[in-house]
């Protein structure tokens, strides 16, 4: 952003001195009681000057040259400066309307070359241009009465032949409301190539600056069209508009448009509602409370002054100067504000103001006769209008990068949700289908209560029953044997319940793990104990090779419900007269616990069932002895809750192996 204004101080610092001659007043030579002297001055080397200076004026009087060489009988001149009205806010003397003849003799030494004069106005509002008495120029059809007058701001000036006194005689006219007469501009005079170097110069500048402004109006156009919502793009693009219609009245209109109360009714049409607009746009840019009202006065004074302006009331346009004055201080005042706030915005508009500003200083000393150079007005409201779009602009580009910012938040935000409805979808899914298998676990949960309690049940009612019927016929030991039978149904149901019971309670999380450092052969040699009963019933051997002080970090109550179910399942599908083999081993990463049988073995294919309540699988043992199927899914439970695994190998005829890792994270050997 410094860069970006060193740039425009530099630009517009470079142009001015490029573009202006800045030569010290003592050394150009200026007119002195209607006389200058360039006889001096070196065409070649330093190109063009402005005729500046006192020319003899003669009021309501056309003189020609001859009647100033036949010695007619001349009015006493009076001496006013050229490039000012003889009617202005400065100077009063003469009333608006009316005639004249301007006079100045150029001395010169050159008498073979050919000269040329340039104006960047015709001279207000008719004239007539003499070199001695060879008419050069004219704009409108020049009269001493307004009924014959016709003003034009056209005018082509042809070279003339050098010689040594050149009598330059400007007969000028006006009768025009608001307007005062007389030349407003210095003609510049040089040789012919000099001016067509000076012309080109001038019109390429403008026309460039022009252009700029064209520029800087419809981009901020097209912005608007885009974004309706950006009313300052709107309010800067007729800004712009405004002032390339004023400025362009006063360069090229005039050659397109040959009628001059139309170009000089679009010229302060464009000065009246550039006020205005001008003090919308300000507004628009800041955001400034409780100023409708002074922007609805701003706007009413311009429509009426314009109004007044068509119905030709004299001084209105001095009326609306002082309304364009009171508009910018407004506008200074709230360029101060907001620079006082340190608004990055309000330093980029002041700057614009300053521009403005200094161009309109340059331009009244200019017109006071205390410089003589070429006019930056229309430079200094191309860069005002440049910072201002720079402004726009820079807003623009904030709210294009948050607004990509907020999108890509925006996709990420979208995406994420897409995320998060996936896993709460997948989630829903997950509980839906473990939903599922809860609700065939219960159902397979309550078939197992129903069909392992139906026989003891039954088996109770027929042997009491029988017992009440004939308790009187029947001997000691017929009773003996219902008794003990009723007595081994019981305890099943029993261990049946039980199991049940742990199941549940570990399915709803009531069983806690409370791990501790023991014995690993003293909760083996419990539970051999516990289940001793029934491998002595089938005369099974159980053989221990067990590492000797070998010790597990375990939860006691489930690992002896481990070993309990382990050693049953194997007495259970073993034979008489078969063994049972039990070993411990650890290593670095694991302690293993294996239980080997030389039972009936397994079916390959419905291992991966044994663990599943819903696919429970039921079978009797190698005595008849029956089962509820849980004690294997109360050890995987029991086995997941110490962080480990069981392993079942086994083929149908060849016994079986059951193999339980413990990971070293979860046991030590002390």
């Amino acid at each position: 952003m410094q860069k970006f204004l060193f740039i425009i101080l530099f630009g517009i610092i470079t142009f001015g001195l490029s573009s202006c001659n800045l030569t010290d007043k003592k050394t150009v030579p200026t007119a002195q009681r209607g006389i200058i002297d360039l006889r001096a001055w070196d065409f070649q080397k330093k190109g063009t000057i402005d005729l500046t200076g006192e020319w003899e004026f003669y009021w309501k009087n056309f003189y020609s040259y001859h009647d100033f060489v036949n010695n007619k009988q001349i009015a006493q001149p009076d001496y006013l400066q050229i490039g000012t009205l003889w009617n202005s806010l400065f100077k009063n003397k003469y009333p608006r309307q009316g005639f004249g003849t301007y006079r100045l003799k150029i001395l010169l030494n050159d008498t073979s070359s050919f000269f040329s004069i340039f104006l960047n106005e015709a001279p207000i509002s008719a004239s007539r241009i003499y070199i001695n008495n060879e008419l050069i120029g004219s704009n409108g059809k020049l009269s001493d009465n307004s009924e014959r007058y016709e003003p034009s701001f056209l005018i082509d000036i042809k070279p003339f032949k050098g010689d040594s006194v050149l009598n330059l005689i400007i007969q000028v006219a006006n009768y025009e409301h608001n307007r005062s007469g007389g030349i407003f501009y210095n003609p510049v005079f040089g040789n012919v190539q000099n001016i067509v170097f000076y012309k080109q110069k001038y019109f390429v500048t403008n026309l460039l600056l022009l252009g700029g402004i064209i520029i800087v109006m419809l981009y901020h156009f097209a912005l608007f069209l885009l974004i309706p919502q950006q009313k300052s793009n709107f309010y800067l693009s007729l800004l712009s508009f405004f002032v390339f219609l004023y400025f362009s009245t006063l360069f090229y209109l005039q050659y397109f448009i040959n009628d001059f109360q139309l170009v000089r009714h679009i010229r302060m049409s464009a000065w009246f509602f550039a006020v205005p607009v001008l003090a919308f746009f300000v507004n628009s840019i800041f955001n400034i409370k409780n100023s409708n009202k002074f922007i609805g006065i701003f706007t009413f004074l311009s429509i009426f002054s314009l109004v007044l302006f068509f119905l030709k009331v004299e001084y209105i346009l001095y009326f609306y100067l002082i309304v364009s004055l009171i508009t910018a201080v407004y506008v200074l005042i709230i360029a101060f504000v907001n620079l006082y706030k340190k608004y990055f915005d309000a330093k980029v508009f002041f700057l614009g103001i300053l521009l403005v500003s200094l161009s309109s200083i340059y331009d009244t000393l200019i017109y006071m006769q205390i410089i003589h150079t070429t006019s930056l007005l229309p430079l200094g409201f191309f860069l005002f209008l440049l910072s201002q779009s720079y402004i726009l602009v820079h807003r623009f580009a904030n709210t294009y990068k948050i607004n990509k910012e907020l999108s890509i938040q925006l996709v990420n935000a979208n995406k994420n949700l897409e995320k998060i409805v996936l896993e709460r979808t997948k989630k829903i899914e997950e509980q839906n289908v473990r939903l599922a298998e809860l609700n065939a676990t219960k159902d397979h949960f309550f078939g197992i209560i129903a069909h392992n309690l139906r026989g003891p049940v039954g088996n109770w009612t027929s042997s009491l029953g029988l017992l009440i019927d004939t308790y009187d016929r029947l001997n000691d030991e017929t009773k003996l044997e219902l008794i003990t039978s009723l007595k081994s149904s019981t305890d099943k149901t029993f261990h049946l319940l039980e199991n049940l019971l742990i199941w549940s309670r570990i399915q709803r999380g009531i069983i806690t793990y409370s791990p501790q450092k023991v014995l690993f052969q003293e909760l083996i040699d419990e539970s051999i104990e516990f289940v001793k009963p029934s491998a002595d019933f089938k005369n099974i051997s159980i053989s221990i090779n067990n590492e000797k002080d070998l010790r597990i970090y375990c939860d006691v109550y489930m690992m002896n419900n481990i070993l309990r179910n382990l050693l049953s399942n194997a007495i259970k599908f073993t034979p008489e007269n078969g063994s049972i083999s039990v070993s411990t081993h650890k290593n670095n990463e694991y302690v293993e616990l294996t239980i080997s049988d030389t039972g009936i073995g397994i079916n390959p294919k419905v291992i991966h069932k044994l663990f599943k309540i819903e696919q429970n699988i039921l079978s009797k043992g190698t005595k008849g002895e029956t089962g509820s199927g849980l004690g294997l899914i109360l050890c995987k439970e029991f086995i997941d809750r110490h962080k480990g695994y069981i392993n079942i190998h086994s083929e149908p005829g060849k016994g079986t192996t059951v193999s339980v890792k413990f990971p070293h994270r979860h046991s030590t050997d002390l």
